[in-house]
């Protein structure tokens, strides 16, 4: 959903209108969600324990609706949608107790003196976590929750986007180098002449010659 904001509201204003309304739709498809009678379900849940026991996406979704988008760590603290630590705890632990070694490996948890399994290739920068029973991330819980209203058709592109995309650093154009001028070849100059004494010959004088005329001699 887009609204036409006027020209005269600034960025930050014109972006808290549009997050506003597209939270309204977000919950108006949250409620219609809930009163639909066949779901699709999510592709790939949250967690390993999500949907385990029961229906943890209408609890969830119930949450949001009483509570409001993100303001998971009230819905935690409400025993009623029975997401707080003691109750999960409580469920999961005969589940996670049954998983081989080799399971609890490949969901990328840490077992106390487990080996990594055999034809596994070691991963420097994937961290093994700790706590199996740990509750997700508000992150990976609002995408869960888009992913989810798309896949029913409740949602779409623009009221799933939370925050407007950053605009891409635009890259200074270089100017073309001016071409070089060409070297002009030296001019050479004329030698000098060396006038000093040492060097300054005498020309000598050159003996005309007489024409054989004047050598006539009279008889």
């Amino acid at each position: 959903m887009s609204v036409n904001c006027p020209d005269a509201l600034d960025n930050i204003t014109r972006f808290a209108s549009q997050r506003w309304i597209a939270q309204c739709e977000f919950m108006r498809a949250l409620e219609s969600l809930l009163q639909m009678k066949y779901i699709i379900p999510a592709i790939k849940p949250p967690v390993w324990w999500w949907n385990l026991v029961r229906d943890d996406d209408a609890a969830l979704m119930k949450g949001v609706l009483k509570y409001g988008y993100g303001h998971y760590s009230s819905i935690r603290a409400d025993k009623h949608f029975e997401f707080d630590d003691e109750t999960l705890q409580e469920k999961l632990k005969p589940y996670w107790e049954r998983k081989t070694t080799k399971e609890k490996l490949k969901l990328g948890y840490a077992v106390k003196g487990a080996e990594a399994p055999p034809g596994a290739k070691p991963n420097a920068k994937r961290k093994l976590k700790e706590d199996p029973f740990e509750f997700p991330s508000t992150t990976t819980l609002n995408s869960h929750i888009k992913h989810f209203l798309k896949a029913n058709h409740l949602l779409d592109n623009d009221t799933a986007q939370a925050a407007p995309p950053k605009p891409k650093p635009k890259k200074k154009k270089r100017k073309p180098a001016a071409p070089k001028a060409a070297k002009k070849p030296p001019i050479a100059q004329p030698l000098k002449r060396d006038t000093s004494p040492e060097h300054f010959v005498k020309k000598k004088p050159t003996k005309k010659k007489r024409s054989s005329s004047s050598h006539k001699v009279d008889k």
